[in-house]
């Protein structure tokens, strides 16, 4: 019986494929970012001059969106509003806490603990904290998922993938 060229070929692509996904997954530092499939994922974001946001994971940065960040000043009270997006697909809960800093970059004030919130599928949430300071301009919006929460982002097989690119190139 003579082997199938096709079969054995899409077999090893995908063998080599999958190999190298689980080494270079298992290739990470600790300096502010995560290699992931040899592609850099910063775990830290300025959205603008004032916000600063930190990821405990690179898996948080594939779930948790920014629709819309800033702050504001009114009756006396500089506030921050953050709005965030699941954009995972599937519900989790994630963690978050805010840390106020003066204009020479000195934290000031926290959020006196990790706040919890549980977001649907495709949900959004704002994320509102209040400066109890005058002289506060800046914020770190720290995300982490709980101990107690484990989330799952489906990453494409890579059989399907490999089937895919061959069927758009006929």
């Amino acid at each position: 019986m003579k082997p199938n060229c096709k079969f054995v070929k899409t077999f090893l692509m995908a063998f080599v494929t999958a190999s190298s996904i689980f080494v270079a997954s298992g290739c990470s530092n600790n300096s502010g970012a995560e290699y992931i499939e040899n592609t850099y994922i910063p775990l830290e974001f300025q959205v603008n001059k004032s916000i600063k946001v930190i990821f405990d994971s690179e898996l948080l940065v594939k779930s948790v969106g920014l629709a819309s960040s800033k702050i504001t000043t009114g009756n006396g009270a500089i506030k921050s509003i953050v709005e965030i997006k699941n954009i995972a697909g599937v519900p989790y809960t994630v963690e978050y806490q805010t840390i106020w800093y003066d204009a020479d970059g000195v934290p000031q004030q926290s959020s006196p603990s990790w706040k919890r919130k549980s977001l649907p599928a495709n949900g959004e949430f704002t994320i509102v904290d209040v400066a109890k300071q005058p002289n506060l301009n800046n914020i770190k919006l720290y995300f982490r998922l709980p101990s107690d929460v484990e989330l799952w982002v489906p990453v494409p097989n890579p059989i399907e993938e490999y089937h895919n690119q061959n069927n758009n190139q006929l």
